[in-house]
């Protein structure tokens, strides 16, 4: 997935709120932030039982960007960024970030940097958050200059067991003097508190984009537990024909359900897209393809007033519910949205129809559940969710392990 295409799949996450920044005070000159605020979520990714007989589970967690910053007055050589996950104080894993992945994201981001493209800072490095007024980023992963910082993104760890906190330990040195920066947030097993009910019509679906190492969400922090559910056929197919009309495709027009009783705080009902624009063209490679929505999509965010939230996720519905949830649905369609901004909507109740706005080129619905909201800054947590109403269809396969479809030539 190309870079461009995981931020268009960020923005789909939508609101307004604040943004924090875990940090620690400065050291020796180092000093570092990192984009989650308050907590980090854990993910519970293997269980006790059907084939592993461990006693603990296994959970993963992603810290999504951090930045280590040279406040003093001299240079500082950069020697290692260590990740620590531990409980009641025992080290549990380690995770050394290379050199070449922070110069990876350095590059990346500078490639923003020269578009003029703050939502993109913020978006897919919460440069708002991790970066302090007047703080440049380092062109190098290891030398930092005053008044410079180096960056690290998609930071992922897998720990048996579950941490229950996460520890960052910037070394350097400036000159023959070692210096030392830390920061450290606490980690959390958080599922969505509230009870959901899944957000579509009655029958059997379809649900991809889960949260594993392999889902386009989860690298991104304020769509990392994010859902995308659609309809397919026996042989696992979108649509029938060549999909090239939004009737064709199975999910289209299917009722859209409030997950939870909540008020609306944000919606967008107007956005229309031309679905003959996400097709490939006859005799088009996959890299054209994939170029040519890139600069369609780059010059639609670009556009003096746009709204990023609609360039991406179309039309949508953002529904607040008890215990500082929210939850998001994106990729409406045209004309179907049945709520307005300050209604209070009841559980179970129709609040628009499945499409394929945004950036979008499958119809589908694009639902998560979230501890806050933010379109400047996308500091959210997006959380694990938990559905009040759903089961395994009859014929499937008593387990948990997910699948894929695949054709043999």
């Amino acid at each position: 997935m190309s870079t461009l295409k995981r931020l268009g799949c960020l923005l789909v996450a939508l609101g307004t709120g604040a943004a924090g920044a875990a940090q620690a005070a400065p050291a020796g000159g180092l000093e570092i932030r990192l984009s989650q605020s308050g907590y980090i979520v854990a993910h519970e990714v293997r269980k006790p039982g059907d084939g592993y007989n461990g006693a603990d589970g296994y959970y993963d967690l992603i810290l999504h960007n951090l930045a280590v910053i040279n406040n003093g007055r001299t240079p500082v050589t950069l020697d290692r960024i260590s990740l620590d996950l531990s409980r009641h104080g025992q080290l549990l894993e380690r995770s050394v970030v290379s050199s070449s992945e922070v110069q990876a994201a350095i590059a990346t981001y500078a490639g923003y940097a020269k578009l003029h493209f703050p939502v993109a800072l913020n978006a897919l490095f919460a440069a708002d958050t991790v970066l302090p007024p007047g703080i440049t980023v380092s062109g190098s992963a290891t030398s930092l200059a005053p008044g410079t910082a180096v960056i690290s993104t998609q930071n992922f760890m897998l720990a048996r067991g579950l941490p229950d906190r996460l520890i960052v330990v910037a070394q350097g040195h400036s000159g023959d003097q070692p210096v030392i920066a830390q920061a450290s947030l606490p980690v959390s097993g958080r599922i969505s508190t509230n009870r959901y009910l899944f957000p579509l019509e009655a029958g059997t679906w379809y649900v991809t984009a889960l949260p594993s190492v392999q889902g386009h969400h989860r690298f991104t922090q304020a769509t990392e537990f994010a859902v995308d559910i659609t309809r397919v056929d026996a042989k696992g197919r979108w649509f029938k024909a060549k999909g090239r009309r939004w009737t064709d495709w199975y999910a289209y027009g299917a009722n859209v359900l409030a997950a939870a009783d909540g008020v609306v705080v944000a919606v967008r009902s107007n956005s229309e897209i031309d679905p003959q624009i996400w097709r490939p063209r006859d005799g088009e490679s996959a890299e054209d393809y994939q170029k040519r929505l890139d600069a369609h999509q780059l010059k639609r965010f670009l556009t003096p007033g746009a709204d990023p939230s609609e360039v991406s996720g179309g039309n949508y519905v953002i529904l607040k519910h008890a215990n500082g949830e929210y939850t998001h649905y994106a990729h409406l369609a045209f004309g179907s949205v049945r709520v307005k901004q300050g209604e209070h909507v009841r559980q179970g109740d129709v609040i628009a129809r499945v499409g394929g706005t945004g950036e979008a080129p499958e119809v589908h619905l694009h639902f998560e559940v979230t501890d806050s909201t933010d379109t400047k800054h996308y500091a959210f947590h997006s959380l694990p969710i938990n559905f009040m109403n759903v089961s395994r269809p009859k014929n499937a396969r008593p387990t948990d392990e997910p699948g894929i479809f695949m054709t043999a030539n």
